[in-house]
């Protein structure tokens, strides 16, 4: 008899580990649906991992390019650089940059001028009627002529750079 209770407690003991590890999965199964159910909450009309506000979708590119690339890439994914419209656009994309890369740092977004004019536009064709420049900007020498969305800490503006240094970017598309 003796014999016998061994195998049948290492029975036991096998098939309670199996079962602690089924419902261990059920519940990483359980987390990762609710967490997507929180998300498309959040951006019910937005791709996966595309961040809404009001009625156009985000989304943080880390990788720097250049800002043609940049606009290419956005346009790959069915958008453009984002446009900036108001103070409460300038504000919510600030925010929205800080939350992907927890730094201050330094992103092309989609402005653009034509040197020899001297007048802005934004990728997407949207009028350009909203900048919030850094101090000494807009520089309009010709060489300077894509807009990069600035934070240096002490302040968060537009600025003016060449448009063959690399930065990573925000695309923006329609839901």
């Amino acid at each position: 008899m003796k014999l016998l209770t061994l195998p049948l407690l290492l029975c036991a003991m096998i098939a309670l580990s199996t079962a602690a590890d089924a419902d261990e999965g059920h519940d990483v199964n359980k987390r990762e649906a609710e967490e997507e159910k929180q998300l498309n909450k959040r951006s019910p009309y937005c791709p996966g991992g595309w961040a809404r506000h009001g009625r156009r979708c985000f989304f943080y590119f880390s990788h720097a390019l250049t800002w043609a690339q940049a606009e290419r890439t956005c346009q790959v994914y069915g958008g453009n650089l984002a446009s900036v419209h108001n103070v409460k656009h300038f504000k919510w994309l600030h925010r929205y940059v800080h939350s992907k890369t927890h730094s201050r740092t330094v992103v092309w977004i989609g402005g653009y001028n034509i040197p020899q004019y001297g007048y802005w536009f934004w990728s997407d064709g949207k009028p350009f009627r909203y900048a919030s420049w850094c101090a000494g900007h807009p520089v309009n020498n010709g060489i300077q002529n894509c807009i990069r969305l600035s934070d240096t800490g002490c302040s968060r503006c537009m600025d003016t750079a060449n448009c063959f240094y690399q930065h990573p970017f925000v695309c923006v598309r329609r839901k």
